[in-house]
């Protein structure tokens, strides 16, 4: 356990109020069109406390792709249902079976192996169909849609409770009229063969954001799986902040470890970096550069966007980062920079053993936390 006043290494901080903001208002917003939404932890780390805020301002459900992290919002008394956004493997469906409650879905064979754990455990498999609208990740083409509803059908202890399809993932796929409008279709196709409504039509993640506020989601529409839009406040179609929204909720801290003035050598023989690129930045007069303790390792640097004025990341390696301070006044060791992170950034860094996490509020109270994120399997 760690306060944020007691920590000196390198940190990802978040601002729980301006989380708190942002899940109450995209809830709120989304309710207001019909819309539940499920909180994607993957870019937290599953960090239970960050996903108990969640659910206390609106957040119905919980979902990730990964069991290590619904083994630790298990482990952080989360009791609330949680869905499994990717396919386990098969050598994990007993624990999938025992820590997800809601799957989604394409593979008849996994459906089945899914099935039979459940039925273990005492439990009936409710299974999303995912059907794949031209993104080209997971999700059966719409014309093979009706016949896996139907061998789902006649496998035993199975509910098929939606249909979800996944955009602007893979190929950049954005949700529009025409495939939201196939997706509608399709569900009515799925409700009039298995002879009930569906619970969820999930039409995807933060990037639907952009054609619910225009209006443009058909109204059957109703689940919502948004992750980066409740951290960064930000719609991911068009990249664009949302009204009442707040994108400071994280920051990177790292620490000066080192501080000179430093001459570009012009005659010196230039190869590939220790991640095998060819660097194209050229210092042409002495500049002051820092370096930082935090790295490659601990997150992805090309994601990170410096505070302070006057700051620029000129490059990197595993463990440190470099930073031109040469406009930056009263700098010493031992001081510390701010970065804002972007989503993979964000993702990266809240998953790395080498970061310690810390929360506090806008009045500068600060909280015990959980200080070091769980990279390690928890299982």
């Amino acid at each position: 356990m760690l306060d944020i006043n007691t920590i000196s290494g390198p940190r990802i901080e978040f601002d729980t109020d301006a989380l708190q903001q942002n899940f109450a208002h995209l809830a709120k917003l989304c309710a207001a069109h019909g819309i539940a939404v499920s909180g994607v932890t993957k870019a937290i780390g599953g960090n239970p406390y960050i996903a108990s805020l969640m659910l206390d301002n609106g957040i119905c459900t919980l979902a990730d792709a990964r069991l290590d992290n619904i083994a630790r919002l298990r482990a952080g008394g989360i009791d609330a249902p949680v869905m499994l956004l990717r396919a386990p493997a098969m050598g994990e469906v007993a624990e999938a079976a025992r820590l997800a409650d809601i799957f989604l879905l394409s593979e008849i064979e996994t459906i089945r192996a899914l099935a039979t754990a459940k039925a273990k455990l005492g439990e009936c498999l409710q299974v999303v169909l995912m059907v794949d609208l031209g993104d080209l990740r997971e999700g059966v083409p719409p014309e093979d849609l009706l016949s896996l509803t139907r061998a789902v059908m006649a496998t035993e202890n199975v509910d098929i409770i939606g249909i979800g399809t996944n955009l602007a993932c893979n190929l950049g796929v954005l949700p529009d009229p025409s495939n939201m409008a196939e997706l509608v279709a399709l569900a009515n196709q799925i409700e009039a063969t298995i002879g009930h409504p569906l619970r969820y039509i999930s039409a995807g993640n933060s990037s639907a954001l952009s054609l619910l506020l225009n209006p443009g989601l058909p109204s059957k529409i109703n689940y919502l799986r948004l992750g980066e839009s409740l951290f960064l406040g930000r719609e991911t179609a068009h990249g664009q902040t949302l009204t009442h929204m707040r994108g400071d909720c994280f920051d990177l801290v790292a620490q000066v470890i080192e501080l000179k003035l430093k001459a570009p050598r012009p005659y010196a023989v230039r190869g590939r970096n220790a991640f095998g690129q060819q660097v194209d930045v050229e210092l042409t007069e002495p500049r002051q550069l820092g370096v930082l303790n935090v790295g490659a390792v601990d997150c992805e640097i090309g994601g990170l966007s410096p505070l302070t004025s006057g700051v620029s990341i000129v490059g990197y390696s595993s463990d440190h980062l470099i930073v031109d301070t040469t406009d930056v006044s009263d700098l010493t060791i031992g001081d510390e920079i701010r970065f804002r992170p972007d989503y993979r950034a964000l993702a990266t860094a809240m998953t790395s053993p080498y970061l310690a996490q810390a929360g506090f509020q806008a009045s500068g109270a600060s909280l015990t936390l959980e200080g070091t994120p769980p990279c390690l399997p928890l299982r």
